[in-house]
């Protein structure tokens, strides 16, 4: 008995075996317009992406008659982009500066987060757990260099000033996240 759902995973099975024939046999331009058309699942991606970069090395080295220096690579890379079928969605732009204005006002409540509220706020602005950690040393070392410049004290205008501004940041906050389903607190 077939569950359901498993056709299509038999087919994307098969069509990455396929894949890695082609891959094997040097057929590049056969693999090319497969991973162009067909629509794989997520799981996946990773790996036909570097099918897609794999051949576009191979085939950009045959034609230089030579290795390819970092250079070359980071051309073919703009140049030959992932098709949609192999890219997860990314974030747009309005989603980033949401993520950092999340950010700014968290850092004013706590400029050293914990784990798991670094965890927390990964999850809440999609991003990786290394680059909110990231986000919180370079926005202490950027604060830190100011204050030497200018000899006072540095506060960014997230950063609340009074108790009163705290708890009005911090009730916006929660709001925030209570009303986001994607947060897990």
């Amino acid at each position: 008995m077939r569950r359901k759902g498993s056709v299509r995973s038999d087919k994307e099975k098969s069509t990455l075996s396929y894949l890695k024939c082609l891959s094997r046999e040097e057929r590049y331009e056969e693999m090319f317009v497969i991973l162009e058309n067909f629509s794989f699942s997520v799981t996946n991606h990773r790996w036909l992406q570097t099918l897609w970069l794999r051949g576009h090395y191979t085939r950009e080295a045959a034609r230089l008659g030579r290795g390819l220096a970092p250079a070359d690579r980071t051309r073919i890379k703009r140049q030959f982009p992932f098709p949609a079928a192999i890219t997860s969605p990314q974030l747009d732009i309005e989603d980033h500066r949401y993520s950092k204005d999340f950010l700014k006002v968290f850092y004013g409540i706590n400029e050293y987060p914990s784990p798991g509220e670094k965890m927390m706020l990964s999850v809440r602005c999609k991003m990786t757990y290394h680059q909110v950690n990231s986000w919180f040393k370079n926005r202490r070392a950027r604060d830190r260099e100011a204050l030497a410049v200018s000899g006072t004290e540095f506060l960014s205008p997230a950063s609340p000033q009074s108790p009163e501004q705290l708890d009005e940041t911090l009730d916006l906050m929660m709001g925030i996240i209570k009303r986001d389903p994607d947060c897990v607190i």
